[in-house]
């Protein structure tokens, strides 16, 4: 578990990859996030790389609703989170970067993705 703390609100004890970290990233709502190790070296592995795959499938809801596709049971067949994160989301130029900074970057990129998986699939219509 993280803690994230926002000033003048209490201390809330939240998932890291969960819908707080998710408002950072989309609304800049300012937290004081524990320190967090700098990713060093790709593929992530094991509970970093849980982490980021569980954040991606929770933006990736977030995001086919925002977009109102005519074929969500097709995106959503397409869609592989795991293939996103080993291949797609960080490259070995980017690298050393701040594990927040690198969840963020989901948020900041998968609507591009989505909306590919969109065109895509409205192709295949």
């Amino acid at each position: 578990m993280n803690t994230f703390q926002r000033k003048s609100v209490p201390f809330c004890d939240v998932r890291c990859g969960q819908f707080a970290k998710k408002a950072v990233a989309s609304f800049g709502i300012i937290y004081k996030l524990a320190p967090r190790e700098k990713i060093i070296s790709l593929p992530l592995e094991g509970a970093v790389r849980q982490e980021f795959i569980e954040t991606a499938d929770a933006v990736f809801k977030d995001v086919l609703d925002r977009i109102e596709s005519k074929h969500p049971k097709l995106i959503r067949r397409m869609w592989n989170a795991e293939s996103y994160i080993d291949n797609e989301l960080l490259k070995p130029e980017m690298l050393p970067i701040d594990h927040y900074y690198a969840l963020s970057l989901i948020d900041a990129f998968l609507v591009h993705h989505v909306i590919a998986l969109a065109i895509k699939a409205d192709e295949k219509d």
